[in-house]
Protein backbone atom coordinates (compact mmCIF):
# COMPACT_ATOMS: atom_id res chain seq x y z
CA UNK A 1 0.00 0.00 0.00
CA UNK A 2 1.49 3.33 -1.01
CA UNK A 3 1.48 6.60 0.88
CA UNK A 4 -1.41 7.87 -1.24
CA UNK A 5 -3.72 5.01 -0.21
CA UNK A 6 -2.67 5.30 3.44
CA UNK A 7 -3.54 9.01 3.42
CA UNK A 8 -6.92 8.28 1.88
CA UNK A 9 -7.70 5.58 4.43
CA UNK A 10 -6.64 7.82 7.33
CA UNK A 11 -8.81 10.66 6.02
CA UNK A 12 -11.82 8.33 5.71
CA UNK A 13 -11.20 6.94 9.21
CA UNK A 14 -11.06 10.46 10.61
CA UNK A 15 -14.26 11.51 8.81
CA UNK A 16 -16.12 8.38 9.94
CA UNK A 17 -15.04 9.03 13.52
CA UNK A 18 -16.31 12.62 13.26
CA UNK A 19 -19.61 11.41 11.77
CA UNK A 20 -20.16 8.94 14.61
CA UNK A 21 -19.36 11.60 17.20
CA UNK A 22 -21.95 13.92 15.62
CA UNK A 23 -24.54 11.11 15.55
CA UNK A 24 -23.89 10.37 19.23
CA UNK A 25 -25.35 13.77 20.11
CA UNK A 26 -28.83 12.50 19.26
CA UNK A 27 -30.43 10.07 21.72
CA UNK A 28 -32.93 8.81 19.15
CA UNK A 29 -30.05 7.60 16.96
CA UNK A 30 -28.04 6.04 19.78
CA UNK A 31 -31.10 4.23 21.14
CA UNK A 32 -32.31 2.96 17.76
CA UNK A 33 -32.19 -0.77 17.03
CA UNK A 34 -30.32 -0.08 13.81
CA UNK A 35 -27.51 1.75 15.57
CA UNK A 36 -27.24 -0.90 18.28
CA UNK A 37 -26.82 -3.56 15.61
CA UNK A 38 -24.23 -1.48 13.75
CA UNK A 39 -22.25 -0.53 16.86
CA UNK A 40 -22.31 -3.72 18.91
CA UNK A 41 -22.78 -6.71 16.62
CA UNK A 42 -19.52 -8.33 15.61
CA UNK A 43 -18.93 -9.08 11.94
CA UNK A 44 -21.21 -8.31 9.01
CA UNK A 45 -24.35 -6.38 10.00
CA UNK A 46 -26.07 -6.08 6.61
CA UNK A 47 -27.92 -9.39 6.86
CA UNK A 48 -29.20 -8.59 10.35
CA UNK A 49 -30.44 -5.18 9.26
CA UNK A 50 -32.18 -6.73 6.25
CA UNK A 51 -34.02 -9.19 8.51
CA UNK A 52 -35.40 -6.44 10.75
CA UNK A 53 -39.15 -6.00 10.70
CA UNK A 54 -40.10 -3.43 8.07
CA UNK A 55 -41.92 -0.49 9.62
CA UNK A 56 -45.19 0.81 8.25
CA UNK A 57 -45.35 4.54 7.45
CA UNK A 58 -47.58 5.15 10.49
CA UNK A 59 -44.99 3.49 12.75
CA UNK A 60 -42.23 5.66 11.31
CA UNK A 61 -44.36 8.79 11.76
CA UNK A 62 -45.08 7.92 15.39
CA UNK A 63 -41.38 7.30 16.04
CA UNK A 64 -40.54 10.75 14.63
CA UNK A 65 -43.27 12.35 16.74
CA UNK A 66 -41.74 10.82 19.87
CA UNK A 67 -38.11 11.51 18.95
CA UNK A 68 -38.64 15.11 17.95
CA UNK A 69 -41.42 15.80 20.47
CA UNK A 70 -43.74 17.15 17.81
CA UNK A 71 -46.95 18.69 19.12
CA UNK A 72 -49.36 18.89 16.21
CA UNK A 73 -51.94 20.74 18.31
CA UNK A 74 -49.91 23.95 18.51
CA UNK A 75 -51.74 26.94 17.03
CA UNK A 76 -49.71 28.01 13.99
CA UNK A 77 -51.09 31.60 13.96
Amino acid sequence: MGDKEEGFIEERRSLLNRFILECSKFDFIINSEEFKIFAFQPGEVGDTLERMKKQRPTEILEKYRRCFQIDENIDQS
